[in-house]
């Protein structure tokens, strides 16, 4: 969720079998109907697993020319592309496979993923699942394409416009999302979480995890570096509160400098400058109905907000969808070095 990607929610919990104490296991909410509509505002699309391989049905085979078909990155148009797929998560979730050293992942082996047809948008989102196997020291941090044997996907990253937003998407994850202290801090109130169980139960003291994200983290910068990639951060240049957010929905009447209108007059966002200089939002900012994860929705056209002047922006009917689920939930902006912009209520 760091990240900007749905993620499911984990927590431990002591197991009693007939009031007899065995163990302190992990809970791992599912890839169901209660996480599709917690992230998505509807579960009324089609949620596929990824698994091991094909497992067989009867079809029907014609012959015919394959070229085009083999051939679909020089006649890929990445525009067309991002109509059917969130390729922001969907290279995300890959860079975190590499990140984390997951082998039993897409990244390595094409499974313990799923893939949801957002019927709004009518786009695919792929949805990670499953990292039991993370942290592995089998693979190395050099190998940032671990795709030889799966053509498609190899394809996909040689596609120049691609790959270069899949190396924008490693560094962004070095950069903000990796960082050490909150890391270090997430393991240590984990380790103490289970230490608080009434029976005894142990867990291992977590400085070698510790070691090893710290390591991964030089290596995977230093592949990139000898790829002419430079991950030096660009920081937010906006301060906390330079920009207030408001909610319109179609039965009020924005007043603004600059109005984007919807042809619907749904749901729309006023962006309002408190500054005497003009502020611009790209993607690298977010937005979110949701404290704990501030990256949900990138910001998907810039912004241009005039000194001390405002402009709206509908809403896509999808995030629509979702605020109307939950209207008690204020929307926050956030760079995505995390500095929040417009912090909650």
């Amino acid at each position: 969720r760091r990240a900007g990607l749905p993620s499911c929610r984990s927590s431990y919990a002591e197991v009693y079998v007939d009031e007899v104490f065995r163990g302190v296991y992990s809970i791992t909410e599912m890839i169901d109907k209660t996480f599709l509509n917690h992230y998505y505002g509807s579960d009324e699309g089609s949620l596929y697993k990824g698994d091991f391989g094909f497992r067989g049905l009867s079809v029907k085979v014609e012959e015919g020319n394959m070229d085009a078909f083999d051939n679909w990155k020089r006649n890929l148009q990445v525009g067309k592309l991002h109509q059917y797929i969130n390729l922001d998560h969907y290279l995300k979730q890959l860079a975190i496979d590499i990140l984390i050293g997951d082998w039993d992942s897409y990244a390595y082996g094409r499974h313990n993923f799923y893939i949801y047809h957002e019927p709004t948008s009518e786009q695919l989102h792929f949805i990670n699942w499953d990292h039991n196997f993370a942290f592995s020291t089998k693979l190395e941090a050099k190998d940032l394409y671990p795709t030889s044997t799966f053509p498609s996907l190899n394809n996909f990253i040689e596609v120049p416009a691609l790959k270069e937003q899949y190396h924008t998407t490693l560094c962004e994850l070095l950069t903000y999302v990796a960082d050490e202290p909150f890391l270090n801090e997430l393991a240590i109130s984990n380790y103490k979480l289970i230490h608080q169980n009434k029976n005894g139960v142990t867990a291992a003291v977590p400085a070698p995890l510790l070691d090893y994200i710290k390591d991964r983290k030089f290596q995977l910068q230093d592949t990139l570096n000898k790829l002419g990639v430079s991950c030096e951060p660009i920081l937010c240049s906006i301060s906390p509160s330079d920009v207030v957010l408001e909610i319109i929905t179609s039965d009020e009447q924005a007043t603004s400098d600059s109005v984007q209108q919807d042809p619907n007059r749904g749901i729309q966002l006023l962006f309002q400058n408190k500054t005497a200089a003009p502020i611009t939002l790209d993607n690298r900012y977010y937005l979110s109905n949701d404290i704990s994860f501030p990256k949900k929705w990138r910001i998907w056209e810039q912004i241009l907000i005039p000194a001390e002047g405002s402009v709206t922006m509908p809403l896509k009917e999808s995030i629509s969808m979702l605020y109307r689920k939950n209207k008690e939930q204020p929307i926050l902006l956030t760079h995505e070095d995390l500095t929040p912009i417009v912090p909650p209520n």
